[in-house]
């Protein structure tokens, strides 16, 4: 039987399958809107820590700390996983990806020019721009981790 917006079927097991247009587009658009609210979240993080939104690395860093909020996995796995992913989306090189962001980190941390306060309390760790800059891999673990930690807790 089919419908222009549901389609019913049967199973081998003689179960009624019903897919419908609507709630698989319910369930994209919630995932686009998860996808926005995380990379809104992800963006705040990197605006108070300083990072300026006119080098590369700071799309780069975005989008690296939007897939490892998604996917931890990616963050354990930065060279091998992560940085060939953030690559592809960009049509660059890994290595590209990964000097990007770092110049980006050093930018910011060079300048002094991050929110101190508030991203202490977006991030729930002291942050010192007098001391070296974090390296890549610790900022992104620590933004994905705590965005992770902070809206699985409902918050």
């Amino acid at each position: 039987m089919s419908f222009s917006t549901c389609t019913a079927s049967r199973s081998e097991n003689n179960f009624i399958s019903i897919s419908s247009e609507e709630h698989r587009s319910k369930t994209f658009v919630s995932a686009c809107e998860k996808g926005l609210f995380l990379e809104r979240i992800v963006t705040e993080i990197i605006n108070k820590l300083g990072i300026p939104a006119n080098v590369k690395g700071y799309r780069y860093l975005r989008s690296a700390v939007v897939m490892a909020a998604d996917d931890p996995e990616l963050a354990e796995s930065i060279t091998k996983k992560l940085y060939p992913a953030v690559a592809a989306q960009y049509c660059a090189t890994p290595a590209r990806v990964e000097r990007n962001i770092r110049h980006a980190i050093c930018c910011a941390w060079e300048k002094h020019s991050g929110d101190t306060h508030a991203a202490e309390e977006l991030l729930h760790c002291p942050i010192s721009y007098s001391d070296d800059p974090p390296t890549n891999s610790e900022l992104i673990a620590l933004i994905s981790d705590s965005i992770r930690l902070s809206y699985s807790a409902g918050q």
